[in-house]
């Protein structure tokens, strides 16, 4: 029998997109296959609007370390989309963890101050704001489910197609992909483009729309490491989430599994490029104490606040990284909000725009009332 990994089998570290020609025309095409763009193929086909999804990636991976923790609004979210038990199951996470953030000097150190479990379903101030508790998972978790969801529904699908060019005219906008490895071109005709395709959105370049805020003057790194077992220094159920204090080592402490850890490393100099032993010594330094500690991947953020000029140029639309970034915390769950707030507006649009044999009847268990986000500029109608 092939063993199994540490975590239970079921992780989904890398998450590998279909590699299928995009269609010649569709209501809405998606460019970018993160769990935003994803998300937004999910409520658009859920409101019968006809959608397609194109990345230049093949694949992703959970090295980038993304977005594991998840606000009850997304769980509310993932629960309308019947997604919400798919998204549990796909990955092995102790929730015994989840004792709060703890503002702490190391994981195995003291904690500086006591923080209550915020509850949305107990007693307390924040009673009755949701009917769910906060999700711990890896967004490769959501990109996986969601791939699923839309294998299923029949939704395109094709990674390692670029977007190169964008033509618009009165009633389409005309999206210019090439295959990266064969240089195959072909055109997508859509009545609406999205672009959820990151930071350094393509879609906000090619549609002329420039960005505002500020740039950042140093950086930090965002590291993956794996552990040996911690059980024996910090007991069956250590704190998941922590913020981290000390002489050596300052920043963000997060399990993403039971061996798998997220830790902040920096502020450095924009030019500074840390040696691998530099950053384990971080690491070493936020849990306290050496638990086997290798290191995984390293990737670059800045803190820094960046807000496209507008959301919407004519047919072309922007959500998620690709509309707005911050220092991270919080921006898949507004990236979510985003295409929710989209999604009715679009269905809503075309369903007067399009003949009725385009945009099919809206499923009534699978439509909620439009979410309250700061997306509310990117409104269709």
């Amino acid at each position: 029998m092939a063993e199994l990994p540490v975590t239970g089998g079921r992780d989904v570290h890398t998450v590998r997109f279909p590699a299928i020609p995009p269609p010649q025309s569709v209501d809405v095409l998606i460019v970018g296959t993160g769990p935003v763009g994803l998300a937004t193929a999910v409520e658009l086909t859920a409101r019968g609007v006809r959608a397609a999804v194109v990345d230049r990636a093949r694949a992703a991976t959970l090295v980038r370390a993304g977005a594991t923790g998840h606000t009850p609004r997304v769980v509310e979210h993932l629960r309308r989309w019947r997604l919400l038990q798919r998204v549990r199951d796909a990955w092995t996470y102790p929730p015994e963890w989840n004792q709060d953030t703890k503002l702490v000097t190391s994981l195995a150190g003291h904690e500086l101050v006591p923080a209550p479990r915020p509850s949305f379903t107990g007693r307390g101030p924040l009673a009755g704001h949701s009917s769910g508790e906060a999700l711990r998972r890896p967004q490769t978790v959501f990109q996986q489910v969601f791939l699923e969801h839309l294998a299923e529904e029949g939704v395109s699908i094709s990674g390692g197609w670029a977007l190169t060019s964008l033509h618009e005219d009165p009633d389409t906008v005309l999206a210019e992909i090439v295959d990266v490895d064969s240089g195959e071109r072909r055109t997508v005709r859509a009545a609406y483009l999205l672009g959820t395709d990151g930071g350094s959105s393509t879609t906000r370049r090619l549609a002329g729309i420039d960005r505002e805020g500020e740039h950042a003057g140093e950086k930090r790194l965002r590291l993956v490491v794996r552990t040996g077992d911690v059980s024996d220094r910090m007991g069956a159920a250590p704190s998941a989430t922590n913020i981290v204090v000390n002489a050596e080592a300052s920043g963000f402490l997060a399990a993403i599994s039971s061996r798998e850890w997220r830790v902040y490393a920096g502020p450095y100099p924009l030019g500074h490029e840390p040696e691998e032993a530099e950053l384990l010594a971080v690491a070493r330094a936020v849990f306290g104490f050496d638990p086997g500690l290798e290191l995984v991947s390293a990737t670059t953020f800045h803190h820094a606040t960046r807000i496209a000029e507008t959301f919407r140029r004519g047919r072309v639309l922007l959500a998620g990284d690709a509309a707005h970034v911050r220092t991270p915390g919080g921006n898949l769950g507004e990236g979510i909000g985003d295409v929710v707030n989209l999604g009715w507006k679009l269905a809503a649009v075309l369903a007067v725009t399009r003949p009725a044999a385009t945009v099919a009847q809206v499923r009534p268990t699978t439509v909620s009332e439009p979410s309250e986000s700061g997306a509310s500029r990117l409104g269709a109608a």
